[in-house]
C-alpha cells in the first residue's frame, strides 16, 4: 500500500473478528519480514515475555490477554534500526526495544479505559474482561516493571530520558482529555498534544537507542527529529482511521474519538469549513452508537476536504522526517527507517 492509501474511505459497522489463523499468525504475518532482517527481535520478545512472566499468579489470566496485544511491534523496530542506522548495535538494544513496547502496552490498556474500548488486536480489552480500576492497575504494574527492565541498561541519562518522556506522555494525554468538547481548539495546541501523547515515545525510541549506542549528538538529534515527525505522522492516521477505518481490519474499537468529544485533525479542519455547522451539531450530540456517529460525519468530512487535508500533514511530515535520515551514512539500515515512517501512514490497522 502507498502512503496515499492511508486506509479505506468507507466505515465498518460490525464487529471485528480475527483472520484465519490466530493472533498468533497474525502476529507473524506482520513481522515476518522484519524478523528475517532483524535477528534481535526474537531477543525482544525473549525480554518482554520474562518481564509478563514475572507476574503474581492471582493475574497471570490477565497478563495472558495482555500478550494478545501484539501488534507490528514498530517501536522495538525503531530501536534497533536506529542502532544499527548509527553503526553500533549492541546487545542491551533488545532490553531497550522491550523496554519501549511495554511503556506502549502500559499505555494502550490505560487509552483502552479512558475511551471505553471494548477491542485490542481482535481481541477483548482487559476493561472489557475486568473493570476500569484493574485495567489501570495492570497498566501501572507494566510501567513499572518497563522502567525496572530499563535500570538493567546501567545508563542514568537513558533512565533520565526515559523518565522525561514517561512524563510528556502523560501531560500529552491529560491536555487532550482536558481540550474534549473544546470546538475552538487551535491545531497548534492538537499537535502540541500529539507531540506528547503519541510523538514522544517514538522520538524517544530514536533518540535513547543512538545514545545507547554511542552515536555523534548531530545524529542523535537527528533520528530524535526523525521520530517525532513520524510519531505525529502515525497520530494522524490513527485519527484518521478512528473516523473511516473498518474494524474487522484494525481489531479495535472505532470511533472513540468521536464519543469521547476529542478534537482531531480532520475535525478540526472541518469546523473551519462553510459546513462547520452540520459538523458542529453533530459534535455536540453524537449518536450514541458510535458507528452510526462515524456514518453520519463521514460524508461533511469528505465534502470539506478534511480526509485529504489531513493525509497530506502526515506526508509531509514524513517527507521531513526522512529529510533528517539524510544526515545519516549512507546504509541499508537508513532505507529500512525510511520505509518504517512511510508505513506509519501507510496502513489500515
Amino acid at each position: 500500500m502507498s502512503p496515499v492509501a492511508l486506509l479505506d474511505s468507507n466505515p465498518s459497522t460490525h464487529i471485528a473478528h480475527p483472520p484465519k489463523g490466530g493472533l498468533e499468525s497474525i502476529f507473524r504475518q506482520t513481522v515476518a519480514a522484519e524478523i528475517s532482517q532483524i535477528p534481535e527481535l526474537a531477543e525482544v520478545e525473549q525480554h518482554i515475555d520474562a518481564v509478563l512472566n514475572r507476574c503474581h499468579s492471582r493475574f497471570a489470566p490477565m497478563v495472558e490477554q495482555v500478550k494478545n496485544f501484539r501488534g507490528k511491534r514498530f517501536r522495538p523496530i525503531m530501536v534497533l534500526l536506529s542502532a544499527k542506522a548509527v553503526g553500533n548495535p549492541t546487545p542491551k538494544h533488545a532490553a531497550l526495544g522491550a523496554v519501549m513496547e511495554l511503556i506502549h502496552t502500559a499505555t494502550l490498556i490505560h487509552d483502552d479505559v479512558l475511551d471505553e474500548a471494548m477491542i485490542r488486536r481482535f481481541a477483548p480489552t482487559i476493561n472489557a474482561l475486568h473493570d476500569n480500576y484493574t485495567s489501570i492497575l495492570l497498566g501501572d504494574w507494566i510501567f513499572s516493571q518497563a522502567f525496572s527492565l530499563a535500570s538493567t541498561l546501567e545508563n542514568l541519562r537513558i533512565n533520565h530520558l526515559l523518565s522525561e518522556s514517561a512524563c510528556r506522555i502523560c501531560e500529552g494525554e491529560l491536555n487532550q482529555g482536558m481540550d474534549r468538547g473544546n470546538f475552538g481548539l487551535e491545531e497548534s495546541t492538537y499537535f502540541e498534544n500529539i507531540n506528547g501523547k503519541t510523538a514522544e515515545l517514538i522520538a524517544a525510541c530514536c533518540k535513547v537507542s543512538a545514545i545507547l549506542a554511542k552515536a555523534p549528538e548531530d545524529q542523535v538529534q537527528h533520528l530524535e527529529n526523525f521520530g517525532r515527525k513520524v510519531g505525529m505522522a502515525f497520530q494522524i492516521a490513527d485519527d484518521l482511521l478512528d473516523l473511516w477505518g473498518d474494524e474487522d481490519r484494525t481489531g479495535k474499537s472505532l470511533g472513540t474519538d468521536l464519543q469521547q468529544g476529542k478534537l482531531t485533525l480532520p475535525i478540526l479542519h472541518a469546523l473551519r469549513q462553510p459546513q462547520s455547522e452540520r459538523v458542529l451539531a453533530i459534535l455536540r450530540n453524537p449518536p450514541k452508537d458510535s458507528q452510526k456517529a462515524r456514518a453520519s460525519l463521514i460524508p461533511l468530512l469528505e465534502t470539506a476536504g478534511s480526509l485529504d487535508y489531513a493525509k497530506q500533514i502526515a506526508r509531509d511530515l514524513i517527507h521531513q522526517a526522512k529529510m533528517e535520515l539524510s544526515n545519516l551514512p549512507a546504509t541499508v539500515w537508513r532505507n529500512q527507517l525510511t520505509t518504517m515512517a512511510e508505513q506509519a501512514i501507510a496502513r489500515n490497522a
